[in-house]
């Protein structure tokens, strides 16, 4: 809908065309006027027509009824012999029901006596008034806004058409509904006034509304960096009186509108935009937080605007900014073995544990510069401690970080005296949130490891009475710490020899799994043994020092020397044996 109120179209429905048999080529009906005779619109009505600046040339509002609001224009006669008209008939077409021919209702009788020539016109003009009222008793609506609204949106949505008769002195009429081709305008001479339509519009649709748009689109807080913002207001209105602004909680900031600038000239975020083409103008207000007790929404509000072309109020446009004057704090942090899942105690030589931070709230990811950052504070001396290890954010998150501490030791662990244990303890320092508000370093609890530097003690096998159980050996397993703390948890692999031969002296764990081997020695060429070739390839689990009472497959016949080896839940892995674990275990049961 093209803007408004001085324009309201009339609909003319013009005639031109030719007289011929055929009624539908005949727009005119040239046959029936009898007489060259016609009625124009002229003067501004038709220049808002043909310049094509309005929907219609008139309208009004139905929900405002201004009870002072004229329809006013002027009409040209166009006729062979101006002396034929006798006088004008103007009626308003009222809707008398569904599917039902809408009644001429009389508004106005013009005598051609009150026509006059004009300058610049070849016909005589009369002048038109119809005031509103008058239309609307027409119509049988009263003159009130809420009766008036309502009938209008019911069946006026549209227009309100007129029509006018010409009677002649012959006693012929040149009715309205001759002039039967509405839409030709190409020769922009005349648009006839015979048909017309009045725009009925809805206030609402022409109210100046507010836009709003805040530069920074994050919370603000007291910090300095993060307490200024820019707010800019359009209108989608020109209006002729500005907005006031106000905030609530009050006293929590101040803001100030800034200068007024040309549409055309450098914009800046401290600028009022003026679009000169339609006077819409928009304000730039600088907003600051003066306090730093307030956490929550600061509730703004615009009102008071009103429209320059139609003097109407705006509707108050209500918007919060939040505010953000809370220190973030942690969830939660999380220690997990890189290789495995779970909460690990401790991290044992060339292993890693993953450390994940977590949130309340979204942090600032928009630089390392902001993220969290952890100390690894440790009692021991041998172990080296890490004073500012920058953690990385997760992908995907704005509330979790995370950091891989990999445990690397250059002690000789042979030496006694460098086998120790120690626990470890994480602070947080760091991390801010989307305010600016730095963490203070409060975690919800103590988040602490142990690194166990030790080479485990091997592994004491028992066997049971009687240990041949129906082709399965049947034994336990314990496991001391070679040092206070270290892991007794973890795993038990072996492997069977031929009594008396050379065994392993070596263990490994690959990708393709657990394997004992026998280095070259004394030429004899080496010899790598299958876990799996006499025992189980998946080791049997020791937990707190004990196995307990477990069975393992043992199939062969004759005597066997069985070694074993520990592994720690920490990695850490105990020598292979010299001397067998069990020497000349025999089975007898096939």
């Amino acid at each position: 809908m093209k803007s408004i109120f001085q324009y309201i179209t009339i609909i003319f429905l013009l005639v031109a065309a030719l007289s011929c048999a055929d009624s539908s080529k005949d727009p005119f009906r040239l046959k029936e006027l009898k007489k060259a005779t016609i009625l124009a619109l002229r003067d501004k009505a038709d220049t808002i027509l043909v310049d094509g600046s309005a929907e219609y040339a008139f309208s009004f509002f139905r929900d405002k009824i201004d009870r002072n609001y004229v329809v006013k224009y002027k009409a040209e006669l166009l006729a062979t012999d101006f002396n034929s008209l006798k006088s004008i008939d103007i009626y308003a077409r009222r809707y008398t029901g569904k599917g039902s021919e809408p009644a001429n209702e009389p508004i106005k009788t013009i005598p051609f006596s009150e026509f006059a020539f004009e300058e610049g016109y070849v016909g005589p003009i009369v002048n038109v008034s119809l005031p509103l009222t008058d239309i609307l008793k027409a119509l049988k609506i009263p003159d009130e806004d809420g009766p008036a609204a309502d009938s209008l949106e019911a069946h006026y949505l549209n227009g309100i058409s007129f029509w006018t008769d010409l009677n002649l002195v012959d006693g012929s009429i040149v009715k309205a509904e001759y002039t039967a081709a509405a839409g030709l305008k190409a020769s922009y001479q005349f648009y006839p006034a015979q048909q017309l339509v009045i725009g009925v519009y809805e206030s609402g649709d022409y109210l100046p509304v507010a836009s709003v748009s805040r530069v920074s689109k994050l919370p603000l807080s007291i910090v300095d960096k993060h307490s200024v913002d820019t707010l800019k207001i359009v209108f989608s209105e020109a209006i002729s009186v500005l907005p006031t602004l106000s905030a609530s909680p009050d006293k929590l900031c101040e803001f100030s509108r800034v200068k007024r600038v040309a549409k055309d000239e450098l914009l800046g975020l401290d600028t009022v935009i003026v679009n000169k083409e339609n006077d819409t103008i928009g304000l730039v207000y600088l907003i600051k937080v003066i306090s730093g007790d307030y956490t929550g929404n600061l509730a703004f509000k615009v009102s008071g605007a009103v429209s320059k072309e139609f003097k109407f109020q705006q509707s108050a446009k209500s918007f919060n900014v939040p505010i953000d004057n809370t220190e973030p704090s942690v969830e939660s942090v999380k220690a997990q073995l890189v290789s495995t899942s779970g909460t690990p105690a401790r991290v044992g030589k060339d292993q890693a544990i993953r450390l994940t931070i977590r949130f309340i709230e979204a942090m600032n990811t928009g630089s390392v510069d902001n993220f969290p950052v952890l100390k690894f504070v440790i009692g021991n001396a041998k172990i080296s401690a890490i004073p500012d290890a920058t953690t990385t954010v997760v992908s995907g998150s704005s509330t979790d970080f995370t950091y891989v501490y990999s445990f690397k030791s250059n002690l000789d662990l042979n030496k006694p005296e460098n086998q120790t244990t120690d626990k470890v303890t994480i602070t947080v320092t760091g991390g801010q949130d989307l305010a600016g508000n730095n963490f203070d370093g409060v975690l919800p609890a103590e988040v602490s490891f142990l690194v166990d530097l030790s080479i485990p003690l091997a592994p004491i096998p028992t066997l049971s009475s009687p240990f041949d159980f129906a082709n399965t050996l049947k034994w336990s397993f314990t496991q001391d710490a070679v040092v206070v703390g270290a892991s007794t948890t973890g795993t038990i692999y072996w492997v069977a020899v031929v009594a008396g031969s050379l065994g392993p002296d070596s263990f490994e764990i690959t990708d393709t799994g657990p394997s004992f081997t026998r280095k070259n020695t004394k030429g004899d060429g080496g010899k790598k043994f299958s876990v799996a070739q006499n025992g189980e390839s998946k080791g049997i689990s020791i937990s707190g020092g004990s196995t307990g009472v477990v069975y393992s497959p043992f199939v062969a016949n004759g005597k066997f020397d069985i070694y074993s080896v520990f592994v720690s839940d920490m990695g850490n892995v105990s020598p292979v044996p010299v001397t067998p674990s069990v020497k000349d275990v025999e089975m007898k049961v096939n």
